[in-house]
C-alpha cells in the first residue's frame, strides 16, 4: 500500500495530464534476479539483473525492467509487450525529480524495449529512491503507469552469484501469488 501512496504521489507531482492514470491492482513484481553469460557467438560477457511486472490474473508479464551490465557500462532497458504507440516512447519518473523520457530502439515477438544511458542521476535514483514509475501509451491512447519497487536491486546487482543468461530469461515466480483463498488467482503450475 506504501507503494501505491508513493506512485500516486510520484504522478501527481510530476506527470502531466495524459501520462496520469489510476494503477491497477491485480499488479504484482518479480523480486529481482540477476542472469548473466556471453554474448550470442562472442566473448563478451553480459549481466542482466531483471524485475518484471506481471498480471496475477493470467500472469502476463506487463513491463519488464532490466539493468544491463556489458562491458564495466550499464544501461537500463523497458520492455513492454507489443501494442505500445511507439511514437510516445516510454517515461521514467522517480519522486522528486523530472521525469526521463526514451524513445523505443527495436521491437520483438517479446516486446518493444527502450534504454536508458546510465547517468550518475539515474544510477544515483535507482540506488537511493524506493521505487520509479515506468510508463508508455498503449495503441488506444490510454497510459500504462507501473510501479517498480526497487527493493533488493541493489543486493541483485551486487550479487557474485548470477543465473544463466538465455535471450529472454524469466523471473521465476511465487507458486502463490495472492494471499487471498481464491484459487482461480494462483498461476498454472509448470
Amino acid at each position: 500500500m506504501r507503494l501505491m501512496a508513493l506512485v500516486a504521489a510520484v504522478i501527481a507531482g510530476v506527470g502531466t495530464m495524459a501520462w496520469a492514470v489510476e494503477i491497477p491492482h491485480i499488479m504484482a513484481q518479480s523480486p529481482w534476479k540477476k542472469f548473466c553469460g556471453n554474448e550470442a557467438g562472442g566473448s563478451v560477457r553480459v549481466c542482466v539483473t531483471r524485475a518484471e511486472i506481471f498480471n496475477r490474473e493470467d500472469d502476463a508479464v506487463q513491463v519488464t525492467f532490466d539493468v544491463v551490465e556489458r562491458e564495466g557500462r550499464r544501461t537500463l532497458r523497458v520492455i513492454f509487450p507489443l501494442g505500445v504507440q511507439l511514437v510516445h516512447g516510454t517515461r521514467l519518473v522517480f519522486y522528486g525529480s523530472d521525469p526521463w523520457r526514451s524513445r523505443y530502439a527495436v521491437c520483438h515477438a517479446w516486446g518493444c524495449i527502450s534504454e536508458y544511458v546510465m547517468t550518475s542521476a539515474l544510477a544515483e535514483g535507482l540506488a537511493t529512491k524506493q521505487a520509479v514509475v515506468v510508463q508508455a501509451i498503449d495503441q488506444s491512447g490510454r497510459p500504462q503507469t507501473f510501479p517498480v519497487s526497487l527493493a533488493g536491486l541493489q543486493e541483485a546487482l551486487d550479487a557474485a552469484k548470477a543465473d544463466p543468461l538465455t535471450e529472454n530469461p524469466r523471473s521465476p515466480r511465487k507458486p502463490w501469488l495472492d494471499d487471498t483463498l481464491r484459487p482461480e488467482l494462483r498461476p498454472a503450475r509448470n
